[in-house]
C-alpha cells in the first residue's frame, strides 16, 4: 500500500512499513501505533526539532519501536543526537537530493513569466534555514 492515510478515517490497518513525519499533525506515536500496526516504523526527520523546540521529547514508545530515524541532513541527525546520543545507530542520513549543476544552469536561463495583473499570482519559495542547507 503506497498512499497517504487520514488517521481519523481508519480503525486498524496492518502494513509492512509505516513512515511517520517528524511534524506529524496526526498526533503522537502512541496514537498512530494504536491505529496502524506495522512490521517496521520509520520516523522521517526533516527539521531541527530540538533546536527549535528545546523542551520537546520523544515518547519512549517511539524510541523503542522505530527501526530508524531517517534524517534529511547531518544537521538534523546531530540535532537528535544532541538530546538522545544513544540513538546514533538508529539515525541514518538520506539527504534531500539537489542537483546543483542543474540549478546553476537553470538560474542563467531566461524565463518569460506572463503575469496577468487581473488574477492572483502566487510564487512559492522555500524557507532558507540551517537545516535546509540552502544558502
Amino acid at each position: 500500500m503506497n498512499e497517504v492515510i487520514d488517521l481519523n478515517e481508519i480503525n486498524n490497518i496492518k502494513v509492512d512499513n509505516c513512515i511517520i513525519c517528524s511534524h506529524s499533525r496526526l498526533g503522537s506515536f502512541n496514537k498512530i501505533s494504536e491505529k496502524i500496526t506495522a512490521k517496521n516504523y520509520y520516523y522521517w526527520c526533516h527539521l531541527l526539532m530540538f533546536e527549535m523546540f528545546p523542551n520537546l521529547e520523544f515518547e519512549e514508545l517511539l524510541i523503542d519501536n522505530v527501526k530508524n530515524f531517517i534524517c534529511v541532513s547531518e544537521s538534523v541527525k546531530n540535532d537528535i543526537m544532541s538530546k538522545y546520543p544513544h540513538l546514533e545507530k538508529k539515525c541514518i542520513v538520506i539527504e534531500n537530493y539537489l542537483d546543483f549543476e542543474e540549478i546553476h544552469q537553470k538560474s542563467n536561463e531566461h524565463v518569460n513569466l506572463a503575469i496577468d495583473e487581473k488574477k492572483l499570482n502566487i510564487i512559492s519559495v522555500s524557507r532558507i534555514a540551517k537545516d535546509k542547507r540552502i544558502w
